[in-house]
């Protein structure tokens, strides 16, 4: 399946105005469904999304911590 494939099956809302976290948080969605064989949905892309944000606020407030 390929990453416009992937990109059909999820609501385009989230590529209307996409930032760095939907993007990353999108590659990961990529990779886990082509090499993990994880089910594309849009409730899992949500979970990554939500992680990754969580991860990006937390990194935030530390002051050696790359996202």
């Amino acid at each position: 399946m390929t990453r416009e494939e992937l990109k059909t099956m999820l609501p385009s809302a989230w590529f209307d105005e996409p930032n760095e976290v939907v993007l990353d948080s999108f590659d990961e969605f990529c990779k886990d469904v082509t090499e993990r064989g994880v089910e594309p949905t849009n409730e899992y892309f949500t979970m990554l999304v939500n992680a990754n944000i969580e991860a990006h606020y937390t990194c935030s407030y530390q002051s050696n911590c790359w996202y």
